[in-house]
This record gives C-alpha cells, sequence and structure tokens, in this order.
C-alpha cells in the first residue's frame, strides 16, 4: 500500500472517530436532560390561584339557593365545568335552581382558555385579572418542534444523528404545562331594605374620532363580586386527557370555596 493511501485512510479514520465521539457526547447529553426532566416531573402537580380574593357574607341554610350559568370562550369542547360545579355545590349543602328570580346568589363563569401553556403565559393571565385579554401565548394548541442537522464537512451523519438525540430529550420527554383561566362573577341579593348605590360608567365609541360616555346611576337589590380563576397541572409528558379532568375539578372546588363549606381550610 502506498504512502498516500495510508495518509488517506488514517484521515478518514480520524474524521470518522471525531464524528463518532462527538454522537456519544451529545446522545449522553441528550439522554441526561431526558432523565433529569422525567426524575423532576414525573408526578402530576396542579394548582389554583384566584387574581382577587372573594369573601361572601354567610348565609342562613334556607338562603343556599345558587343560579350557575356558564359560558365557554375557550373554543374548547365537552369540558364538563357546569356539571363539576354544580356537583362540588351541592356537597357543601347548597341548592342549585334554574330560575334566577329563585336564586340567593347567581354564579356566572366564563371559561376563556382551556389548553397548552407555559409558566409565564399562565402567571400573566392571572396577573390581568377578570375580564382581561390573554396573551397570544395562550393558544391551547400544541406547538410543533422541528429537527435540525449541520452540513460540516465529515459530521452530516453524526450531526443527523445527534440531532435527533437532541429531539428525543426535547420532545419524546418534556414537562409539559396545561392551565383552564376563567372569570368568575358572583351577584348576591341584599336582605330586604338594604340597598346599595350604583354608578356605572360606560364608553361607546362612536367612529374612530369620538367617545360618547354614559353615566348611570341608579339603587341595586345585589352586589357583585368577581374575580379570575387560573388553575395549572404539569408533569412530565403530559396529555391534555390526562390533565382536563385534574384542571376542571380543581376550577370547580375553587369556585365553590367562594360559597364556604370547604372543611380542610
Amino acid at each position: 500500500m502506498s504512502s498516500k493511501k495510508r495518509v488517506g485512510l488514517t484521515k478518514q479514520l480520524g474524521t470518522f472517530l471525531k464524528g463518532a465521539s462527538c454522537l456519544v457526547i451529545v446522545s449522553l447529553l441528550a439522554s441526561c436532560s431526558a432523565i433529569s426532566v422525567e426524575m423532576q416531573h414525573h408526578r402530576l402537580q396542579h394548582s389554583v390561584r384566584m387574581s382577587d380574593s372573594v369573601f361572601l357574607p354567610p348565609v342562613e341554610d334556607k338562603q343556599k339557593v345558587v343560579y350557575v350559568q356558564v359560558h365557554n370562550a375557550s373554543g374548547a369542547t365537552n369540558i364538563g365545568l357546569h356539571h363539576a360545579i354544580a356537583r362540588v355545590l351541592q356537597n357543601n349543602g347548597y341548592r342549585l335552581t334554574t330560575h334566577p328570580k329563585a336564586a340567593h346568589a347567581i354564579l356566572q363563569v366564563n371559561i376563556k382558555q382551556l389548553g397548552k401553556t407555559s409558566v409565564a403565559a399562565a402567571n400573566a393571565a392571572l396577573g390581568g385579572g377578570f375580564g382581561s385579554a390573554l396573551s397570544g401565548a395562550l393558544t391551547g394548541v400544541a406547538t410543533v418542534a422541528a429537527l435540525g442537522g449541520t452540513n460540516a464537512s465529515g459530521y452530516v451523519g453524526a450531526g443527523l444523528l445527534a440531532g435527533a438525540g437532541s429531539y428525543v430529550a426535547d420532545n419524546l420527554v418534556k414537562d409539559v404545562h396545561f392551565s383552564l383561566v376563567a372569570d368568575v362573577q358572583v351577584t348576591v341579593k341584599l336582605a330586604k331594605g338594604v340597598h346599595a348605590s350604583t354608578d356605572t360608567v360606560s364608553h361607546v365609541m362612536q367612529g374612530s374620532a369620538t367617545k360618547t360616555v354614559v353615566h348611570i346611576h341608579g339603587n341595586a337589590h345585589s352586589v357583585q363580586y368577581r374575580t379570575r380563576i387560573v388553575a395549572t397541572a404539569d408533569k412530565a409528558n403530559l396529555a391534555f386527557d390526562t390533565a382536563k379532568p385534574v384542571l376542571v375539578q380543581s376550577l370547580a372546588s375553587s369556585i365553590a370555596s367562594i360559597f364556604g363549606g370547604n372543611q380542610d381550610a
């Protein structure tokens, strides 16, 4: 074998060994990353928070009658929140009615979002409070990751395999967050002979340059309480079908706690 051929073979072997070493190192790092995520988030963690505390005045048992109305602006279907709220309220000694006038309290819930989220997006949704718009990060749609490679000479195969290892670490084993965001309004009737004064200001746009301000004054026979509730759940490779019932139950329990009856506090 000529010296030129030996030199060529030596260079090819060196390039192969370098590529193989790179693949081993990256694969080990990817595996460590995946194992770390799995160890830290192998258990389902969930929480529920209110943007504002709500304290309803205590009532007699005969006044524990609630009318429940749930709106869904999230785009999700078959959530089952109305049923979950009704069940928890009934377990706490409340009766439900289908007639608003017969209720001592009217509970209105607007589901704003149900789906994938991030810690920052969930915190922003809570911080915005009742009625605020949600950020674009709360889309409720799963994100899709892209697999990349490298064009460096002699490392193409190793780079593709390393990219596959990174894909496994970042996508097959990842901490997944879901959230359920809802605005809650509770209207409570005042006792007979008690009235509350109201002062409502409405801003109505008339075209692009004119704004009309409408002031409404009057006496009310009820008082309203408003808050936003954000329930979150996270776990390694958490699936939506697993997170959904946990989020719904957490939100329903938090809403029912506004009316009291939580003996675990």
